[in-house]
């Protein structure tokens, strides 16, 4: 978290790999709730959940907050004291958004050919359903101002960078809907992605 932010770049070829989920990390990273339309008539109850899941969580590593306001702040940190999440383990960051779905929205943290943390920014189009995205299409920017962190924007699929992800990507509908990839990435040649089986090797790589 030391290395200072940097503007998005496309550099020479370097491969990029995603760490596995269960490896050593210093943070999980989440988006408070707050767009009642992703939960009609239950967002209520939500936040609560979301609170729940932040006190597992803060046990064991720091968990980084985006609200979407200062009032979805001061909600969140409301909810948070009631489930008695102690203040040490975890840090709210004003960070507008349209929804939570940080799996599609975020940067991937990855680890460079010099073993050093990067995010990857990818485009987000709203997964081809939403219309109100351009919030979302900024978080990138927003976590690589909160974390310090150099940030690199896939742009096209012949820019030659890439990513391997650890274990291998299998196949399903995010990647086989071209619908839900940006023209320019989708286009010509799309993303370029090797799938492999349960019997083939646990490495796997995207060209961004």
């Amino acid at each position: 978290m030391s290395q200072r932010a940097a503007s998005p770049r496309s550099t020479e070829l370097r491969h990029r790999m995603m760490p596995a989920e269960w490896e050593r990390h210093e943070a999980t990273w989440i988006a408070w709730p707050h767009h009642e339309p992703d939960w009609p008539g239950k967002l209520g109850a939500i936040p609560w959940v979301y609170a729940e899941i932040v006190r597992v969580l803060h046990a064991h590593e720091r968990v980084e907050i985006l609200c979407h306001d200062e009032s979805v702040r001061d909600s969140a940190r409301s909810v948070l004291d009631a489930h008695s999440v102690a203040a040490g383990g975890y840090r709210l960051h004003l960070a507008p958004n349209d929804r939570v779905w940080l799996r599609d929205s975020a940067p991937t943290f990855v680890l460079n050919d010099n073993g050093k943390v990067e995010l990857i920014n990818w485009r987000f189009n709203g997964l081809a359903k939403y219309d109100n995205h351009s919030l979302d299409e900024r978080i990138g920017e927003a976590v690589a101002s909160i974390s310090g962190l150099p940030r690199v924007v896939a742009r096209r699929a012949d820019l030659g960078e890439w990513l391997r992800l650890q274990p291998c990507l299998r196949t399903a509908t995010g990647w086989r809907n071209r619908d839900r990839w940006p023209r320019d990435i989708a286009g010509n040649g799309g993303v370029v992605a090797r799938r492999c089986s349960d019997t083939q090797s646990r490495d796997d790589t995207v060209r961004l």
